[in-house]
């Protein structure tokens, strides 16, 4: 194995296996789902488990934070949460400017879930997932 595929925590040389999708939460407070492509979302494979090796987070504003998770059904752009709601991470950035960071993490998503994100408070912003599915 060369690992040609290097997905922040995950590596691979298979790129049909590799998952990556966006989640934009375009009003403070939303929930929206990983759609790739746009309008898609993104539900691991019955079988199958995603595991998200890299996060990238974009926001135009200070003291933005967001979380992440998995959930029974889509949801796009929304004030409530999905049904059943997981949540398996939360970071917090109390910077005074865009806030635009990448972390390398390891999260499994199970099959026939789908991964989701929250920007909590007034801020807003774009979540993008890589990951593989296996």
């Amino acid at each position: 194995m060369t690992n040609a595929f290097v997905l922040g925590s995950v590596r691979t040389d298979d790129s049909t296996i590799i998952v990556s999708g966006a989640a934009n939460c375009d009003a403070g407070g939303d929930y929206d789902t990983f759609e790739s492509p746009v309008g898609t979302a993104i539900q691991v494979t019955a079988g199958k488990t995603l595991i998200v090796g890299r996060v990238r987070f974009e926001s135009p504003n200070a003291g933005a934070s967001f979380f992440f998770g998995y959930a029974d059904d889509a949801i796009v752009s929304a004030a409530g949460p999905p049904t059943n709601p997981v949540i398996l991470s939360e970071a917090l950035f109390t910077v005074s400017a865009t806030i635009n960071i990448t972390f390398n993490v390891l999260f499994k998503v199970p099959e026939g879930k789908f991964p989701f994100a929250l920007i909590a408070g007034a801020a807003t912003g774009i979540i993008s997932i890589e990951g593989i599915e296996v």
